[in-house]
């Protein structure tokens, strides 16, 4: 039995391939730079690689029903939804980015930082997509990240690099 669920585990390895495996991320502010700007991630599993975005997906989120609604949408293919983490839209926004239905596993998205850039507020997200020779999942995915960030005035420019991970 024990032999069994070994091989269980391994083959779910080897088929998730370069793909990343999802962490818990405790609640960590990250900054960066001159200008920079905290980003608060929430302690939940994120990114989210089987989300229901399956549009390349940009969002400021701004109030509660906005929330609710991409909350469902995010995790459109999981059940039960797991509850939305409260947000004190009074204080703080949400940004969103999904990188939209992908073909197969071994791609991944993340908001990495922002930063006070003159007349506006720019969100650096990295897209990683699997490289030659990379193993992956055959199944469809749609990644997706969210962090939160403190309220701001200024309008927000997400940028977006682009990366391909080499599996040698």
């Amino acid at each position: 039995m024990r032999t069994i669920r070994l091989i269980a585990v391994v083959t779910a390895v080897l088929a998730g391939g370069c793909t990343e495996l999802p962490t818990v991320r405790h609640m960590e502010q990250k900054t960066f730079g001159e200008g920079q700007v905290a980003l608060v991630r929430f302690d939940v599993q994120f990114p989210a690689y089987y989300s229901g975005f399956g549009e390349q997906t940009r969002r400021v989120v701004t109030n509660q029903s906005e929330w609710e609604a991409a909350w469902r949408q995010l995790w459109h293919n999981v059940r039960p939804i797991p509850d939305a983490p409260p947000v004190d839209f009074d204080r703080e926004i949400v940004l969103l980015a999904a990188m939209g239905s992908r073909g197969t596993g071994g791609y991944t998205i993340h908001v990495e930082d922002a930063a006070v850039n003159g007349d506006h507020v720019t969100v650096r997200v990295i897209e990683t997509s699997p490289g030659r020779g990379c193993g992956t999942t055959q199944a469809v995915t749609a990644p997706a990240d969210v962090v939160k960030l403190t309220r701001t005035p200024l309008p927000i420019r997400f940028e977006t690099v682009r990366s391909v991970h080499d599996c040698g």
